[in-house]
């Protein structure tokens, strides 16, 4: 049986990261914007090289915060929570099921 190739494009590290107590701090870059956009991570709008200053006042401010770390944390998880691989693989199984119908 041939394996299914890997498909990402999702960042699974990112989604790792809200799942795991940690405050992430992501750039807009590529899809992840679109992604991450509600997901309650830290999210500085790109190009990045341009605000350097934006990016480092923000983990700055977060490191000092604990209210918003906890706030963070909390928002990240739940949307970590509702992105599990079971969630994920039976909406790609459901996509991939219709793909094939439509073929037929």
């Amino acid at each position: 049986m041939t394996p299914l190739p890997s498909v990402s494009g999702f960042s699974v590290s990112t989604l790792e990261a809200h799942a795991s107590y940690t405050v992430p701090v992501i750039t807009d870059k590529d899809c992840l914007g679109s992604i991450y956009e509600n997901s309650g991570c830290l999210m500085i709008k790109g190009p990045l090289n341009e605000k350097i200053e934006e990016y480092s006042d923000t983990l700055i401010k977060v490191l000092k915060d604990k209210s918003l770390q906890d706030q963070v944390i909390n928002k990240c998880r739940e949307f970590a929570k509702q992105h599990t691989w079971k969630q994920v693989a039976a909406k790609m199984e459901k996509i991939i099921i219709q793909g094939i119908e439509s073929k037929k």
